[in-house]
């Protein structure tokens, strides 16, 4: 299970922010609340994306040292409370400038899609972060739920691809940088249709939202 989601002062700083970062330890852990995670890291399939990434024009960081957080547990919680399975964490900058395109983010899906493809392993990924919402900033609050509607709706729809044409900027206005974790999932899948969707905005927090592909590779 590959789980894409961006870094919140766990793993990085200002001094070392990665654009796009493939963790390539033997085991990854992890803590919220009275929860404790501790899953084996898929570090060969880590490295085999990093490799194909570097002969793509995509240049991955990576290392070892790097601790699971609420972006990553929160919902390993509900869809794999038991580590039977290895899960490869990825990390997209999502809030330092300078922040990767969403047609690069979709660039690094497709280049992940064609690395599973050729995996003699089912490899399932899991994307992170809120939609809309302002932390940090004098927006809090805010929630472009008119937006984050559109976004889904292109999804069900299959226009998954339309999306890397979205600028950053339009996301940013939107407070939809984490969408970004979303764009490298909707790299994998393509025009394929989301086969169920969830909204509901919460304005003390984000709003929430949830879809997923069922495919045959991905």
């Amino acid at each position: 299970l590959i789980v894409v989601a961006n870094d919140q002062f766990v793993n990085f700083f200002f001094n070392n922010i990665p654009t796009f970062f493939i963790t390539l330890a033997d085991e990854v852990r992890g803590q919220f609340t009275r929860h404790r995670f501790r899953y084996r890291n898929h570090k060969e399939l880590g490295r085999t994306i990093l490799k194909a990434g570097m002969e793509k024009g995509i240049d991955f960081s990576f290392g070892e040292h790097v601790e699971l957080q609420h972006t990553q547990v929160v919902p390993l919680y509900f869809v794999l409370p038991e580590p039977k399975i290895p899960i490869l964490p990825i990390y997209v900058n999502t809030w330092a400038e300078p922040i990767p395109t969403p047609r690069r983010c979709y660039q690094v899906g497709e280049l992940i899609r064609e690395v599973a493809q050729r995996s003699q392993e089912r490899v399932a990924i899991l994307a992170t972060g809120g939609l809309s919402h302002f932390p940090g900033s004098p927006r809090i609050g805010e929630i472009d739920s008119q937006f984050d509607h559109r976004l889904l709706e292109l999804l069900r729809e299959g226009k998954g691809r339309s999306l890397a044409g979205y600028s950053l900027e339009q996301l940013l206005q939107a407070g939809d940088s984490e969408f970004l974790n979303w764009m490298v999932v909707i790299g994998c899948v393509g025009d394929a249709r989301a086969s169920s969707n969830f909204y509901m905005p919460d304005h003390v927090a984000t709003g929430w939202g949830f879809v997923s592909w069922k495919l045959t590779q991905a």
